[in-house]
């Protein structure tokens, strides 16, 4: 939103984020077609263009919500003003892909492709407009004289290949900016690994401080997890999900057998994700059958308090 983006630019931090292109201004949309300024790599193998960008320098005028001390308490005729019009500079980078170009036709081709099934066969149509919600209307629908918008497939052919991202750092390269606008699933995983396998929402908590805790645990956790990551990623082990490492550090058991104090402890459901990043740890190795005192000094965990 504006007062994001806005809130970033006070804070001195930068901002990169997609701009759709379809949706934009019909003054911009002549930018984009207009030929000049693009820059072209060719590939080598086939002499043909694999690759355009071209950068474009424009002021992006942002709606910021008025804070309760900012509105004017004056009455005044008509409505309040709400928003304020903040404008930042930035630069959009427009990038077109033969590779992606491709990618964009077959997926629209494949939906085209559904569609005209369906239209060889029209009360499918019909049952997918009733679902949902809409089961509940009323509707006399009538499509047998149902075709496609070929007008409206040219339109969105000249998109394919397109793509647009803009930024308030002037000073970032396309090729730059790509990277990491590139990297923008990790950020969202992360986010996914927060509130699913981590748990971070909903919270259970209720004041401040407690939040703030909740929060941090959740944070360093997920770095902790991270970092496993990448430590079995430089050891060439398998690329672990989240989900996996911290099955490898819940599912470890251990069956205690015998009387006290000649138990004999035996560790089990130990997976290979254990294991591999036990090694790169340099942790102390796990026996089929150990005592106790050996168990505690592999594992820290002393076994006598429940036993005695």
């Amino acid at each position: 939103s504006g007062s994001n983006l806005e809130y970033l630019c006070e804070g001195g931090h930068d901002f990169v984020i997609s701009y759709t292109l379809k949706r934009s201004p019909d003054t911009f949309k002549q930018l984009v077609w207009n030929k000049d300024g693009w820059q072209d790599k060719v590939d080598p193998e086939t002499g043909e263009i694999s690759f355009q960008s071209k950068v474009v320098e424009q002021t992006l005028e942002v709606k910021v919500p008025l804070a309760p001390e900012d509105s004017s308490t004056e009455k005044k005729r008509g409505r309040p003003k709400k928003y304020s019009k903040e404008k930042i500079p930035v630069k959009i980078h427009l990038t077109w892909s033969a590779k992606r170009a491709a990618k964009d036709k077959s997926d629209r081709e494949r939906m085209l492709e559904k569609l005209r099934k369906r239209l060889d066969k029209p009360y499918q149509l019909k049952a997918a407009i009733k679902r949902g919600c809409n089961q509940f209307l009323q509707m006399e629908l009538d499509t047998n004289g149902w075709r496609l918008n070929e007008a409206k497939i040219e339109e969105a052919a000249r998109y394919d290949g397109y793509y647009a991202v803009i930024t308030n750092n002037l000073n970032l390269s396309t090729e730059q900016v790509s990277t990491i606008y590139g990297g923008l699933w990790k950020i969202e995983e992360s986010f996914r690994i927060l509130k699913n396998d981590l748990r971070a929402c909903p919270v259970f908590v209720w004041n401040d401080e407690h939040i703030k805790g909740h929060f941090a645990m959740c944070f360093i956790s997920l770095c902790i997890l991270r970092y496993a990551q990448y430590l079995l990623g430089e050891a060439h082990k398998e690329n672990a999900s989240a989900a996996r490492i911290m099955d490898a550090i819940h599912e470890p058991l251990v069956l205690v057998q015998g009387e006290y104090p000649n138990n004999v402890a035996t560790p089990t459901q130990v997976n290979q994700t254990y294991l591999d990043l036990a090694k790169i740890l340099k942790l102390p190795v796990l026996k089929t059958n150990m005592t106790l005192t050996k168990f505690r000094s592999c594992t820290k965990l002393d076994l006598t308090i429940n036993l005695k």
